[in-house]
């Protein structure tokens, strides 16, 4: 066996239809995550959701103010407009570290009445 190194594990949140619930689970990245994946290094003991059903209204405490960051965007790209508005709140964010201009992309972002949230944003 013998596990290997490299990323840390981080929380992920996922709807259980037979529990009819959000769970969470910690898992190795991303791409293993069927919910809401929280970034690595997140931990379920501190998931607080707004809705008990649905795992993308999951937040994370200790992920940093408003939004986690992930070393590759992450946010929807179903449509053009959500995309491009989600990717400048991801630039600005996790790239440039400005706070302030991803704060106001996320308002833009709230005023596109999107059906997915951008999870870079508060």
């Amino acid at each position: 066996g013998g596990g290997g190194g490299g990323g840390s594990n981080g929380a992920c949140a996922y709807y259980d239809s037979n529990l009819n619930r959000v769970l969470c689970d910690h898992r190795t990245s991303a791409s293993s995550c069927s919910g809401k994946w929280m970034g690595s290094g997140t931990n379920c003991s501190g998931l607080k959701c707004s809705s008990g059903t649905d795992p993308f209204s999951c937040t994370v405490s200790g992920g940093g103010s408003g939004g986690t960051c992930t070393a590759t965007y992450q946010g929807p790209t179903g449509d053009a407009q959500v995309y491009t508005q989600c990717a400048s709140v991801w630039n600005y964010r996790c790239q440039q570290k400005n706070n302030n201009a991803a704060d106001q992309n996320c308002l833009v972002y709230d005023s596109l009445e999107a059906t997915v949230e951008c999870p870079y944003c508060p």
